[in-house]
C-alpha cells in the first residue's frame, strides 16, 4: 500500500510538470469547417470548444486579460460579440487563456465595422511572443486562425503598426479553442488513484 501511495504522489508530481513544448510549427487556417477542408480549422480540431459571448459568462478555463481597457459583451439584444481596442499609444492589448492549455485556436473578427478601419492586428502566442498573423482593419467577419505542433496558453492581441493610425476596434463574434490533448501523465495518474480506491474498498471487504 505504502509502494502504491509513493507511486501515486510521483505521478501526480509528474502530471504538474512544465511539459517541454519547442516545437510552436503553426499551420494557418482562414476557415471554420468542414472537417474535409485542409484550410480549415475542424479538419484539424474535430471537436473544437467554442465561446459565443452569449452573456458575459466565459466557458470554463477561457479568460480575457485586459491591459489598459477594459472591454464589453453587451447585452444579448445586440448581438453576440465581444469588443475590445488595441493601442499602441495606451498601450492597450489582450490576452485570451485557456487555462487547461490549447493546441489551436481561431476567432470571427470584425476590424471595419465598429469604428471603422483601423490599424488591424498583430496576434502573437502569449507563451513566448512569437508572432502569428496580421489580422487586416478590412476583416468584415471572416474566421481567422491557426494550429501548433505544441500546447500553449495564451493568445495575445496587439495593434498592427501601419499606416491607419495605432488604435484598432474589433468585434469577436465567436471564439474557437482546440483543447490540448491530455498528457500522459494524467492519465497514468487517474489510473494508478482508481487502482488505490479499488485496493482500499477490497480491504474493506476482506
Amino acid at each position: 500500500m505504502k509502494k502504491l501511495a509513493s507511486l501515486v504522489l510521483l505521478l501526480l508530481m509528474m502530471s504538474f510538470a512544465p511539459v517541454a513544448q519547442a516545437d510552436y510549427t503553426l499551420t494557418l487556417v482562414t476557415a471554420y469547417s468542414p472537417d474535409t477542408d485542409p484550410h480549415a480549422f475542424t479538419y484539424y480540431c474535430p471537436t473544437p470548444v467554442q465561446e459565443n459571448f452569449e452573456d458575459t459568462t466565459l466557458i470554463p478555463g477561457l479568460s480575457i486579460t485586459e491591459v489598459g481597457g477594459v472591454g464589453i459583451i453587451p447585452p444579448a439584444i445586440f448581438g453576440n460579440f465581444y469588443e475590445n481596442i488595441v493601442d499602441a499609444s495606451v498601450p492597450r492589448y489582450q490576452t485570451f487563456n485557456y487555462s487547461s492549455g490549447m493546441r489551436g485556436w481561431g476567432a470571427w473578427f470584425d476590424l471595419a465595422g465598429p469604428g471603422g478601419p483601423g490599424s488591424g492586428i498583430d496576434v502573437y502566442l502569449a507563451d513566448n511572443d512569437q508572432f502569428i498573423m496580421t489580422i487586416p482593419g478590412a476583416a468584415a467577419g471572416e474566421f481567422y486562425g491557426f494550429i501548433t505542433a505544441g500546447t500553449f496558453t495564451g493568445v495575445k492581441f496587439m495593434n498592427h503598426p501601419g499606416t491607419d493610425g495605432v488604435q484598432e476596434t474589433y468585434d469577436l463574434d465567436g471564439l474557437a479553442v482546440c483543447p490540448a490533448p491530455i498528457p500522459p501523465s494524467a492519465i497514468l495518474l487517474g489510473t494508478a488513484l482508481l487502482g488505490l480506491v479499488g485496493l482500499r474498498f477490497r480491504k474493506k471487504l476482506t
